[in-house]
């Protein structure tokens, strides 16, 4: 049985009426009884009738003027506090009965002794200040004294004249007679001075007064009020009607205390609103509002009667004007509002009085049993998830108000009163609640909350918004609901609103439908609001969390508590089809919003349809797929994609295209998988069916080719609508494509199309990515309609051609992740027993340490090792563990023998004694395939290797392999292994001397290693190292060195013991040639030998090469060049004896300076020639002979360095500036010092 109404059980009227709690106060005060009927004081209006009366008397006793703004949002009473306000200066009986105020009326009992004249102002519709306040004084006064003298607030030079005109037509007696009706007033006695009559001196006297003179306002007002009634009513009308508003004010004071009254009190209702409905005429606003300050200040001093002011504020007149002006216009007008303000007290009515005035005079139950019964359904209402509720208090409610204005939310509440203030005037937050109510009083029930979307159908008609922008803000959101966001979701639910509203009552099937959309587009308009009006919590960062909670009950889920789940889906369907909304990134809440900017993307979309065609859409849907799948995006037909598989690096054919049209070679395979992807749309007349058939009748061929068929459902014609609108929109934001077919815009709208392109873009891609995940079964359908569902292909999207392998629906968040369960189905399905590796194996530096480890192992009698790295650690653990290669725990790793045992049993099964390493391969894919890396596979043959003492042979000749190079024809034999001194002496030996760096572990395969490397050794070095010696002895014996001092020489000595060394490797089989090794002789030292092999060559090439006979003739040189050649000899002699290590630049360049050195002790030297005989100087020749040059200075210095010339060569310079008839003349040697 469905709840009950709520309205059975609130006292509502039947519809809601235009003055509905909206109280006009030049209305209010006269009309006290119903003033006070319905008006609830809270704790907090307490405090500001205390404030506001303790305001008033510090005015009156100070006798000086003040003002005060009395603020409140819309609905927070103003207009009804100043009329209550009123009637408690005025003494009422009634306003001082209410139990509320007594305290206040006893603390302020001093109002019973004073006189207020109260003026109440309602400023909507005033031409200027003058005009409301002084005018509006005039006609209260009038009102509550009539009979009384009126202010001269009004100019008096054309009332003047007209009065001089009147009387000169009249005559003195009738025209004073006129003038003096006031005297024949009943109502006038008791006036005192005032009743004094007019005489000709005394008019005179009158006309010819200043304008601030008590006598001229006083003839003034007569004028107007005995003889030119109409001025009054004309003065209203014209900019210059009244006097100055500050020295109005002086004359109402003085007219005010004339009457009787203590002090004059202004009642400014709706003032600011009166500003900011001008707020697009700066100028007006800056004129009428600096005379605000006059409501306080004065340069007349003259007011005998205090002016209190109260002046009614919605909203800071900031927040209304900064729209409509920039820049410095905005600073002057900041600085104009700080000088107001400073000189205003405030008093604030606050929002917080709203639910208690709510609950009593809005949710107003018919009784106690109705008042209980809505206490029960909000305490079931408030079990709601702790998010939810949060959402619904906002930061600054409680449970308590939220029962308080049940079923209201506070969230609502502090919606209605900011979306009220910003749009609306007359509506306040009292009338929409109740509003809110009337509009579902047939719906609402107990246990159900108010939705924020039905607020916008009670704001969106009616009064007009405040400002410009707002107007035109507002404008937009109704003009993108009634021409986008209302037909697209009646689209989607099959509804025609105006008529179905109507068949809903006959129709369970059209009520469902309307209730959908009803639900679906409360959201559309909280969106709409949140758009609008920014400024409270309730409509900020607009999620779909909030959106739901907002408007909670209106979403259903099928698992509770996804509801924004729900809400996101659905928005990102309708951004792709309208570009107003926004949806954020973020999968599951994501933040949503509307650009209000009144740019139609539409007709532009429309325009470009020539970018939507069939290649255009396979392109676009290619990219989306290679993203999905993380298939890197290729212009080839057939992709090679890598991936991971159980840690192991893989890859397979990817081919994109319509499968109903491939030949049969298009579907065989090759050696790695091939998967065939086709196309969610095709040509019109074809269907998923033929690509069926397709696959069927290429399986009656009885081929087994390693190749899978993804097939997925085709799209709706909807989707692919949407696919061809991405295409267009696309193909508009590339380049200036936007420019050609916007060219009807500004480049303001150019560029808000641009940006609402972008919105409608991301909305579309996101939901076309759902729409190809759904079409390629690995999610459910997004919206109902994304899909064509003419065929049925649940059991046909994923297809094998190879016979014994069915593939099930893979799982995956993604189609990156289903493809890789795919793939995964089919390695497994090829390779049952692969490991399952942890993460991936990378070949290289990570398999080198793993097999150093394993190595290590096998020479420990229960192959276990201790690992201090843990990185290795790891390694170990991710690679053996699994391979069954050994175990890695804590700190040790234990090798097994499983495959040592696995590789024995079969090689014994084989009868075979030296397996190959294909045969290996072969065998660890026996009984069933494990399809290992070959980087894995060397790891295991090499560690078999070691384990069994195993060495390899490649065409009878070792062999020494590595993880990166074991070819398959490698055998591997038994081999013994040497002492193990001797090993690690040989070793060293072949490291120092050789250069080959070899594991000092002793196994078959190191021992292979260092065969091999000392092979070839002796293959690239021997020849050079036998004729060395030899070469050697024969060069010093030349240089007449003695026999016995050629064999002692190191350089000899050395290169011997690598002939010897050399010769003792040569032809012996690994454990012999170890033995050799390590007993071999070392004459000098093994890094003596080791360069003495490595230069060898060298070395012998230059022996070869030297000029030995220039020595000889050196050795022959005698006289005072004797001494020098002997040095050369014994220079020569030396570098040849001392070995290569030893010398700095090596022999090779000994000798070749030597050469150098011995060419010049050979070259003959330079013998000086005889300077010719002294000349005597010719006679002079007479003129014009050539110039006489005179020696003036000269001098000599021998192996001039570069330092010595720059100091020379300056002195000279110098030299040759001061004497500028000097010249210089150089003759010049330059010599290089010899060795």
């Amino acid at each position: 049985m469905p709840e009950r109404l709520i309205s059975e059980l609130l006292i509502l009227p039947e519809r809601v009426r235009k003055g509905d709690f909206v109280l006009n106060l030049s209305k209010g005060v006269t009309d006290p009884k119903k003033t006070l009927e319905d008006y609830v004081v809270t704790p907090q209006l307490v405090e500001c009738f205390d404030d506001a009366l303790g305001f008033i008397s510090s005015a009156v006793d100070a006798v000086n003027s003040k003002a005060c703004y009395l603020h409140g949002s819309f609905g927070a009473g103003k207009s009804h506090f100043m009329a209550v306000l009123h009637l408690l200066l005025k003494h009422d009986a009634d306003a001082r009965s209410l139990p509320d105020l007594a305290k206040v009326c006893a603390k302020h009992s001093w109002v019973e002794n004073k006189k207020f004249l109260l003026v109440p102002y309602h400023m909507i519709g005033a031409r200027n200040m003058e005009t409301a306040i002084l005018g509006g004084y005039v006609d209260h006064v009038m009102e509550a004294h009539p009979g009384a003298p009126l202010p001269g607030v009004y100019l008096a030079d054309e009332i003047f004249k007209n009065a001089v005109q009147y009387r000169q037509r009249l005559g003195d007696e009738k025209f004073f007679e006129d003038l003096n009706q006031g005297q024949k007033n009943p109502g006038s006695a008791g006036w005192g001075k005032m009743a004094k009559g007019w005489d000709a001196p005394r008019f005179e006297a009158a006309m010819e007064a200043p304008p601030s003179s008590q006598e001229r306002s006083r003839l003034v007002g007569d004028l107007v009020q005995y003889i030119f009634p109409a001025f009054k009513g004309i003065a209203q009308g014209k900019d210059e009607a009244y006097v100055d508003l500050d020295v109005g004010l002086s004359i109402i004071s003085a007219h005010a205390k004339s009457l009787g009254y203590d002090a004059l009190i202004l009642f400014l209702d709706e003032l600011i609103l009166w500003l900011a409905t001008h707020s697009a005429d700066l100028g007006f606003v800056q004129t009428e509002g600096n005379k605000l300050a006059k409501l306080v200040e004065s340069r007349k001093s003259d007011r005998p009667a205090p002016i209190i002011s109260f002046v009614a504020r919605q909203r800071d007149l900031r927040d209304l004007i900064g729209d409509n002006v920039t820049g410095v216009e905005q600073l002057n007008f900041s600085d104009v509002l700080a000088h107001w303000e400073g000189r205003f007290h405030t008093i604030t009515l606050e929002d917080r009085n709203l639910p208690l005035i709510a609950q009593k005079r809005v949710l107003r139950p018919k009784n106690d049993v109705c008042a209980a019964e809505l206490n029960e359904a909000f305490e079931k209402t408030a079990q709601v998830r702790q998010e939810i509720m949060e959402i619904l208090l906002t930061r600054e409610s409680d449970r308590a108000m939220f029962k308080q204005v049940y079923p209201f939310s506070p969230a609502l509440i502090q919606a209605l009163v900011a979306v009220s203030s910003a749009l609306q005037r007359e509506r306040t937050a009292l009338k929409i609640m109740l509003q809110l109510l009337v509009n579902r009083r047939d719906t609402l029930r107990l246990g159900d909350v108010i939705p924020l979307g039905d607020l916008w159908d009670v704001v969106a008609h009616g009064d007009e918004a405040f400002t410009d922008v707002m107007r035109v803000n507002f404008e937009n959101a109704k003009k993108l609901y009634q021409a986008k966001l209302r037909p697209l979701l009646e689209q989607q639910h099959q509804v025609d609103l105006e008529v179905d509203r109507e068949r809903a009552a006959d129709s369970e099937e059209v009520a469902a439908r309307l209730r959908l959309f009803e639900n679906d587009d409360r959201l559309i308009k909280s969106l709409l609001l949140s758009a609008l009006v920014h400024g409270v919590e309730a409509l900020k960062n607009m999620t779909c969390m909030r959106l739901a909670a907002l408007n909670h009950g209106s979403i259903r889920s099928r698992i509770p508590g996804r509801e924004h789940q729900v809400v996101a889906q659905k928005f990102r369907t309708w951004a792709g089809m309208v570009g107003e909304i926004r949806v954020g990134e973020e999968p599951t809440n994501p933040t949503v919003s509307i650009q209000l900017s009144g740019v139609d993307t539409e007709g532009i979309i429309e325009a470009a349809r020539v970018y939507d065609n069939p290649g255009n859409r396979q392109f676009k849907l290619r990219q989306m797929l290679f993203k999905s799948m993380n298939v890197p995006e290729q212009d080839e037909m057939y992709i090679s994609h890598a991936f991971v598989w159980r840690g192991s690096r893989r890859s397979c054919d990817v081919l994109f295209t319509n499968v109903r049209s491939l030949p049969d070679d298009s579907l065989r395979s090759g050696d790695e998988w091939k998967l065939v992807v086709d196309f969610p749309f095709d040509s019109e007349g074809h269907s998923p069916i033929e690509d069926l058939d397709r696959i069927n009748k290429f399986r009656n061929k009885k081929e087994k080719p390693r190749t899978l068929a993804w097939l997925p459902s085709f799209f709706s014609p909807r989707t692919q609508t949407e696919l061809g609108k991405l295409v267009i929109i696309e193909r508009l934001l590339l380049g200036n494509n936007l420019d050609q077919y916007a060219q009807h815009l500004s480049l303001q709208d150019r560029q808000t199309a641009r940006l609402l392109l972008q919105n409608q873009q991301s909305a579309l891609s996101q939901r076309l990515v759902q729409a190809v995940e759904a079409a390629f079964a690995i999610r459910s359908e997004p919206t109902p309609g994304t899909l064509d569902d003419s065929y049925d292909m649940s059991e046909s999207h994923f297809q094998s051609l190879y016979p014994t392998l069915v593939l099930q629906r893979p799982v995956g968040a993604n189609l990156g992740e289903a493809l890789e369960h795919l793939l995964d189905q089919a390695l497994t399905h090829q390779f049952p027993k692969h490991p399952k590796f942890g993460q991936e194996i990378k070949p290289g530096k990570d398999l080198r340490q793993v097999l150093e480890v394993c190595q290590e192992a096998t020479r420990t009698p229960d192959g276990r090792v201790f690992v201090e790295d843990k990185a290795v650690r790891q390694k170990l653990r991710n690679v053996c563990n699994p391979l069954e290669l050994g175990t890695m725990s804590e700190t040790h790793f234990v090798l097994t023998n499983f495959w040592k045992s696995h590789f024995n049993r079969l090689l014994a099964a084989s009868d075979q004694t030296h397996p190959t390493v294909g045969e290996l391969r072969k065998w660890m894919d026996q009984p069933e395939e494990r399809g290992l890396p070959r980087e894995i596979q060397n790891l295991l043959i090499l560690v078999y290797a070691d384990q069994t003492n195993r060495s390899f042979m490649r065409y009878g000749g070792n062999y020494a392999p590595s993880l990166d190079d074991l070819p398959n024809e490698l055998e591997l034999l038994e081999q013994s292994l040497p002492d193990l001194k001797d090993w690690e002496g040989s070793v060293t030996r072949v490291a120092e001397i050789l250069g080959h760096a070899v594991s000092k572990l002793l196994n078959a395969s190191n021992l292979a290693t260092l065969t091999s490397k000392v092979n070839e050794s002796l293959k690239e070095y021997r020849p050079d190292c036998d004729r060395l010696a030899d070469r050697l002895q024969v060069v010093l014996s030349h240089l007449n060195l003695a026999e016995g001092d050629v064999a002692q020489a190191d350089r000899v000595k050395t290169a011997k013991a690598v002939r010897e060394f050399l010769a003792s490797c040569d032809g012996k089989e690994a454990t012999k040639l170890v033995g050799a090794i390590a007993r071999a002789t070392l004459e000098t030292s093994s890094t003596a030998m080791g360069k003495s092999l490595k230069s060898a060559a060298a070395v012998l090439n230059s022996l070869n090469n030297t000029r030995w006979d220039l020595f000889t003739a050196v050795s022959d040189i005698h006289g005072d060049r004797a001494d020098e050649a002997a040095r050369l000899i014994k220079d020569v002699v030396t570098w040849l004896k001392t070995d290569e290590h030893a010398l700095a630049s090596g022999l090779a360049s000994k000798l070749s300076d030597a050469e150098g050195r011995a060419i010049q002790l050979l070259t003959p030297p330079k013998v000086a020639k005889p300077k010719p005989p002294i000349q005597p100087d010719p006679k002079p020749t007479p003129a014009p002979g050539p110039k006489r040059w005179t020696p003036i200075g000269s001098g000599q210095q021998d192996r001039m360095t570069a330092k010595d010339w720059d100091s020379k060569s300056q002195e000279l310079l110098e030299k040759l500036k001061a004497n500028p008839r000097s010249r210089l003349t150089i003759d010049w040697t330059l010599e290089e010092e010899s060795e």
